[in-house]
């Protein structure tokens, strides 16, 4: 089955830190196709909690902007409780996305599980491929289901997962 396409085709991407809600509304107003709310990376492990209940709210209480931005939302790896907790929390809360970043998907079972449990509540899933086993995978992640609208490259932690150099000279 081939990959389906998103609805939403963005040319530009901002992130922007789910501990940071401050900068939300002047990320909405930048002028990116997507924002993309971050859970992961951009979040200090001890304020994982406050960060999740805040980007849910704020998100709650503002309207999918017609012609402006599209949402986007990047949750900790499935594999990890925080991340199991966001898509808890995500499930719960009824909100609904244009896009939800799973990071370190390792496998076609991951998107499936996702798109079971919130489903409804994404126009489409972008599969964050961030090991060595995810780039052997790539393939099967991508047909993982109707949800799938593409695939992402985590250069960071593909080189860390590798021992390679990051950055330009690597």
């Amino acid at each position: 089955e081939p990959v389906q396409p998103m609805k939403i085709h963005p040319r530009s991407m901002l992130f922007v830190s789910g501990e940071k809600t401050e900068r939300f509304p002047k990320a909405f107003a930048a002028g990116a196709d997507l924002v993309c709310i971050d859970l992961e990376d951009a979040v200090h492990p001890e304020r994982k909690a406050q960060a999740r209940e805040q980007v849910i709210g704020w998100l709650l209480g503002q309207p999918a902007a017609a012609g402006g931005a599209a949402r986007a939302l990047r949750i900790n790896g499935l594999r990890t409780l925080d991340g199991l907790r966001d898509l808890l929390a995500l499930a719960e809360s009824g909100l609904k996305l244009d896009a939800l970043l799973i990071p370190k998907t390792e496998s076609a079972a991951d998107l499936q599980a996702v798109q079971a449990w919130v489903g409804a509540q994404a126009d489409g899933l972008v599969a964050l491929l961030e090991t060595p086993l995810a780039i052997e995978r790539a393939f099967d992640i991508a047909r993982a289901g109707p949800m799938v609208g593409a695939l992402m490259l985590g250069g960071a932690d593909l080189s860390a997962a590798i021992d390679a150099t990051f950055g330009w000279d690597g």
